[in-house]
């Protein structure tokens, strides 16, 4: 399909969730074609990260790993260090969230590409998930009120996470940090980007 103008624009700015939305407004079957796109290559991709995110909390009683991606690579990566069948690393998909006193194992926030009727996709669907029916900002608010949070894989610029920071305000008391990578311990946008992430409130872990 064409890019136009316009939409390069929006793309440029980030905001796929508007492309795609006008796609979709136009019957073009946006989430099938994302999640057939999303699959063509699943069996090939590489597992380190997944893994190690795995591995990060598997010595927890209860763990607890909420993704905004729509891939099954983590499931996959819980296969490969052979935790499949632990009790504790049950699977949710969103629209059917369970209560998060309950909730172990992971969870798929915008849903997953076995089922692309309900990915939250498009600039429609965010708002359907956030603001209209609300599911994903009150499991978000519930997760951010109960437990300590790690940010793994995200950027100030990820819309996801623009949507996830509404959930922050007014939950003090939990820990909140976030993986980012030090790419130049002697920028000057280091300083920035820490007030950036503090004002979320998020603490940042720089590595190398």
């Amino acid at each position: 399909r064409s890019i136009t103008e316009t939409e390069q624009k929006y793309l440029k700015n980030g905001d796929v969730g508007r492309v795609l939305g006008e796609w979709d407004d136009q019957k073009e079957d946006v989430r099938g074609h994302a999640a057939t796109i999303l699959q063509a290559n699943e069996g090939g991709q590489r597992l380190e990260l997944q893994r190690a995110i795995i591995r990060l909390f598997s010595g927890n009683p209860t763990p607890r790993i909420v993704t905004t991606n729509f891939d099954r690579l983590l499931v996959r990566a819980l296969e490969a260090e052979g935790l499949a069948t632990d009790g504790r690393w049950s699977t949710s998909v969103a629209p059917a969230l369970p209560p998060v006193r309950r909730f172990s194992g992971i969870c798929y926030l915008h849903g997953r590409v076995d089922e692309p009727e309900d990915m939250v996709l498009t600039d429609k669907d965010i708002g359907r998930a956030y603001m209209d029916e609300g599911w994903a900002l009150r499991f978000a608010h519930s997760i951010f009120q109960q437990f300590d949070v790690l940010f793994i894989g995200y950027s100030l610029e990820d819309p996801p996470l623009r949507y996830l920071s509404l959930a922050l305000e007014g939950t003090p008391g939990q820990g909140r940090w976030a993986l980012i990578p030090d790419k130049d311990s002697n920028s000057p946008n280091k300083a920035e980007t820490e007030r950036d992430w503090q004002r979320r409130p998020v603490k940042p872990v720089w590595y190398s």
